[in-house]
Protein backbone atom coordinates (compact mmCIF):
# COMPACT_ATOMS: atom_id res chain seq x y z
CA UNK A 1 0.00 0.00 0.00
CA UNK A 2 1.70 3.83 -0.85
CA UNK A 3 1.24 6.72 1.30
CA UNK A 4 -1.23 8.29 -0.80
CA UNK A 5 -3.70 4.99 -0.58
CA UNK A 6 -2.96 5.16 3.79
CA UNK A 7 -3.66 8.79 3.85
CA UNK A 8 -6.96 8.06 2.16
CA UNK A 9 -7.80 5.73 4.11
CA UNK A 10 -7.12 7.38 7.50
CA UNK A 11 -8.78 10.35 6.25
CA UNK A 12 -12.06 8.65 5.45
CA UNK A 13 -11.98 6.96 9.17
CA UNK A 14 -11.56 10.66 10.50
CA UNK A 15 -14.05 11.79 8.41
CA UNK A 16 -16.19 8.80 9.23
CA UNK A 17 -15.30 9.37 13.60
CA UNK A 18 -16.66 13.39 12.93
CA UNK A 19 -19.44 12.86 11.33
CA UNK A 20 -20.93 10.42 13.79
CA UNK A 21 -21.01 13.27 16.34
CA UNK A 22 -24.51 15.44 17.03
CA UNK A 23 -22.14 18.81 17.34
CA UNK A 24 -20.66 18.00 13.31
CA UNK A 25 -23.92 17.08 12.23
CA UNK A 26 -25.74 20.24 13.55
CA UNK A 27 -22.84 22.70 12.33
CA UNK A 28 -23.07 21.34 9.02
CA UNK A 29 -27.24 21.30 9.04
CA UNK A 30 -26.56 25.18 9.98
CA UNK A 31 -23.89 25.53 7.65
CA UNK A 32 -26.00 24.05 4.22
CA UNK A 33 -27.77 27.03 3.80
CA UNK A 34 -24.57 29.04 2.88
CA UNK A 35 -22.95 26.58 1.51
CA UNK A 36 -26.01 26.22 -1.28
CA UNK A 37 -25.94 29.86 -1.46
CA UNK A 38 -22.17 30.09 -2.09
CA UNK A 39 -22.73 27.24 -4.70
CA UNK A 40 -25.07 29.38 -6.75
CA UNK A 41 -23.57 32.82 -6.59
CA UNK A 42 -22.40 34.22 -9.40
CA UNK A 43 -18.88 34.90 -8.27
CA UNK A 44 -18.50 30.81 -8.52
CA UNK A 45 -19.81 30.91 -11.63
CA UNK A 46 -17.78 32.90 -12.77
CA UNK A 47 -14.88 31.53 -11.37
CA UNK A 48 -15.52 27.95 -13.10
CA UNK A 49 -16.20 29.95 -16.22
CA UNK A 50 -12.67 32.04 -16.05
CA UNK A 51 -11.36 28.04 -15.06
CA UNK A 52 -12.22 26.24 -17.92
CA UNK A 53 -10.45 28.41 -20.11
CA UNK A 54 -7.25 27.34 -21.73
CA UNK A 55 -4.06 28.30 -19.35
CA UNK A 56 -2.22 29.99 -21.44
CA UNK A 57 -5.62 32.18 -22.35
CA UNK A 58 -6.00 33.05 -18.72
CA UNK A 59 -2.57 33.98 -18.61
CA UNK A 60 -2.35 36.42 -21.79
CA UNK A 61 -5.98 38.09 -20.49
CA UNK A 62 -4.48 38.87 -17.13
CA UNK A 63 -1.60 40.13 -18.92
CA UNK A 64 -4.18 42.43 -20.95
CA UNK A 65 -5.93 43.14 -18.42
CA UNK A 66 -2.88 44.56 -15.93
CA UNK A 67 -0.74 46.01 -19.50
CA UNK A 68 -4.57 48.24 -19.55
CA UNK A 69 -4.81 49.10 -15.78
CA UNK A 70 -0.97 50.39 -15.96
CA UNK A 71 -1.52 52.34 -19.60
CA UNK A 72 -4.91 53.89 -18.27
CA UNK A 73 -3.20 54.95 -14.88
CA UNK A 74 0.01 57.00 -16.63
CA UNK A 75 -2.33 58.57 -18.90
CA UNK A 76 -4.44 59.80 -16.30
CA UNK A 77 -1.64 60.63 -14.44
CA UNK A 78 0.26 61.87 -17.70
CA UNK A 79 3.45 60.41 -17.00
CA UNK A 80 4.16 63.00 -14.41
CA UNK A 81 6.13 61.16 -11.28
CA UNK A 82 7.70 63.06 -8.03
CA UNK A 83 11.64 62.71 -8.40
CA UNK A 84 13.51 60.98 -9.34
CA UNK A 85 11.51 60.88 -12.77
CA UNK A 86 13.26 59.07 -14.80
CA UNK A 87 13.87 56.47 -12.83
CA UNK A 88 9.95 56.15 -12.48
CA UNK A 89 9.24 56.28 -15.92
CA UNK A 90 12.28 53.57 -16.41
CA UNK A 91 9.97 51.33 -13.92
CA UNK A 92 7.03 51.69 -15.38
CA UNK A 93 8.36 51.00 -18.91
CA UNK A 94 10.02 47.79 -17.28
CA UNK A 95 6.85 47.32 -15.99
CA UNK A 96 5.08 47.26 -18.63
CA UNK A 97 7.69 45.30 -20.74
CA UNK A 98 7.34 42.42 -18.69
CA UNK A 99 3.36 42.27 -18.75
CA UNK A 100 3.42 42.42 -23.03
CA UNK A 101 6.48 39.60 -22.57
CA UNK A 102 4.20 37.82 -20.49
CA UNK A 103 1.19 37.82 -22.66
CA UNK A 104 3.64 37.23 -25.53
CA UNK A 105 4.99 34.04 -24.20
CA UNK A 106 1.66 32.74 -22.48
CA UNK A 107 1.77 29.46 -23.98
CA UNK A 108 5.60 28.83 -22.57
CA UNK A 109 4.46 30.03 -19.31
CA UNK A 110 1.30 27.88 -19.37
CA UNK A 111 3.45 24.80 -20.18
CA UNK A 112 6.27 25.31 -17.80
CA UNK A 113 3.85 25.91 -15.19
CA UNK A 114 1.84 22.43 -16.16
CA UNK A 115 4.92 20.67 -15.90
CA UNK A 116 5.93 22.51 -12.69
CA UNK A 117 2.72 21.25 -11.18
CA UNK A 118 3.25 17.50 -12.50
CA UNK A 119 6.36 17.40 -10.95
CA UNK A 120 5.36 18.71 -7.62
CA UNK A 121 2.67 16.04 -7.82
CA UNK A 122 4.80 13.80 -8.84
CA UNK A 123 7.55 14.17 -6.04
CA UNK A 124 4.29 14.51 -3.16
CA UNK A 125 2.82 11.44 -3.85
CA UNK A 126 6.15 9.56 -3.75
CA UNK A 127 7.31 10.99 -0.36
Amino acid sequence: MDASTARAQDDAALVGILESHALVRLVRRWMAPMRRAYDDSAAVEQFRVWTALPLDRRIRLSALAIGTGVVVHLLLTRFRAPQPTVGARIVWVGILGVIAWTGVSARVIAAAWRDRTLRRDERSSGA
